[in-house]
């Protein structure tokens, strides 16, 4: 995509290793437009992290416009899918249970239609939970979706489940946005620890986006602002996966 500059980077909890990883990201640019989507594996559901990679695979290929008919369509895909792994299995007693109640991730998803007309160029989102967007233009926040403060941030968000009987709540009531991107706009796709972390940082009078853009710059450099953002930034980070996708447009 023209002028477009996707950076993702992404780390597992501190003292886990890149294994137990369960949240998961999928970027696709075609031409002028861009799908993007991030997903965070609810940490006591089963099979999260295939969860959370099946539904993001399936956005970004499924190519629909951001709406609750084709999420749905997404997720019922994904959570066939998800099933045939145990499908036929002679599953031990202590598994079956956790297999017949499915898998649950929070979710968010993007779409950018950048057009030869400036004031056409689009960014349109979707969301289940509390991964966040934040719009960023000359270096100053914008937008934020779907949550707006720190203190929004809970235990217990909403999910997208690879069963649907468990998912039709958060669907009927999913929230979308969308806006105009201009050339130096930068949008951000994160997880809740990095998301909850950033508004806690602009709640407190600081302004933490250079910083963060300055961190995506490498894995090594981003592993320690992670670390200084975990152990010693004023506003602490919650120890979880973290996950950002950085969309620059030039």
């Amino acid at each position: 995509m023209r002028g477009l500059a996707v950076t993702v980077r992404w780390l597992p909890k501190a003292g886990n290793d890149d294994r137990d990883y369960e949240d998961a990201f999928s970027v696709l640019t075609l031409g002028d437009r861009a799908r993007i989507a991030v997903a965070d594996g609810a940490s006591e559901a089963f099979e999260a992290r295939r969860w959370a990679r099946l539904l993001v695979d399936g956005w970004v290929r499924h190519g629909g416009e951001p709406s609750t008919d084709n999420l749905a369509a997404v997720a019922r895909e994904a959570g066939s899918t998800w099933a045939a792994k145990f499908r036929g299995l002679d599953l031990p007693y202590n598994v079956q249970p956790h297999v017949e109640r499915g898998s649950a991730a929070t979710f968010l998803a993007a779409e950018l239609s950048l057009e030869d007309a400036p004031e056409k160029a689009r960014w349109r989102a979707l969301a289940i939970g509390d991964s966040c967007l934040f719009m960023l233009r000359a270096g100053r926040l914008l937008q934020t979706f779907p949550l707006e403060s720190a203190a929004q941030f809970g235990l217990s968000p909403d999910l997208l489940a690879s069963r649907r009987v468990n998912s039709d709540r958060a669907l009927d009531a999913m929230p979308r946005a969308e806006g105009q991107i201009l050339a130096g706009d930068s949008l951000f796709l994160t997880t809740d620890a990095v998301g909850a972390w950033l508004l806690g940082m602009h709640e407190a009078g600081e302004e933490p986006w250079e910083s963060l853009s300055r961190a995506c710059c490498s894995d090594g450099v981003f592993e320690e602002f992670i670390e200084h953002c975990r152990t010693t930034s004023p506003v602490r980070m919650r120890n979880d996966d973290v996950t950002v996708v950085r969309l620059h447009l030039g």
